[in-house]
């Protein structure tokens, strides 16, 4: 709190001119503009809220119509699935690529490699790594060097019994597993293992 002293006379013409300042401010135009354009901006918005609440209860009423379903879960697209397959006369400037996958795949199974050798194809998509692996798939010097050749496409998302029947599938199409619908992922894998055993093998 500000306490200040005045003589009677001082006091009576600073209150005087301290109550003009005052009363001018309260009625000053602009003051009144301002606060009149506060109002109408406020006015304006809280309009816009309204409509926009009344749009949103027109379009929860009419979901159905709509074919609005809050609890449906989104859809997972799949990736198409891969083959084997490829057309070598359409494939164009892949040719070092292709050699240097086939000499790091040419060289496994001596006898120092004691463990699968494990090579990934990394990279955005769309950029040949497909077609890479089809091209090193289909050549007759891979396809001579394994005893067994494995395509499988692993679907998204991963399923491990599905994964384990289609490498089983490719390597006895013929397996009374793949008939027997209630076999057991363990089983499954045993089964690859006892197909394997002993062979050299090329899984992509």
């Amino acid at each position: 709190m500000l306490v200040c002293s005045f003589p009677q006379e001082a006091a009576d013409s600073k209150a005087l001119t301290l109550k003009k300042k005052v009363w001018s401010f309260f009625h000053s135009p602009s003051c009144c503009f301002r606060q009149a354009d506060n109002l109408s901006l406020r006015h304006e918005i809280g309009h816009k809220i309204q409509k926009l609440n009344q749009t949103f209860d027109k379009i929860l009423k009419h979901r159905v119509a709509f074919g609005i379903d809050l609890n449906r879960k989104p859809k997972v697209d799949e990736r198409p699935p891969t083959t084997s397959f490829v057309d070598v006369s359409k494939i164009f400037g892949r040719d070092k690529y292709r050699d240097s996958l086939l000499n790091n795949l040419l060289g496994v199974g001596s006898q120092e490699e004691s463990n699968p050798l494990v090579i990934s194809l990394v990279g955005t998509g769309g950029i040949g790594k497909s077609t890479l692996a089809q091209l090193a798939y289909n050549h007759h010097e891979v396809q001579a060097y394994f005893h067994k050749t494995m395509w499988v496409c692993v679907s998204d998302p991963f399923d491990q019994y599905k994964v384990a029947k289609s490498i089983i599938q490719e390597l006895d199409s013929k397996h009374e597993s793949l008939k027997n619908t209630t076999t057991a992922l363990n089983s499954l894998l045993d089964i690859v293992f006892y197909l394997i055993r002993g062979k050299k093998f090329f899984l992509v």
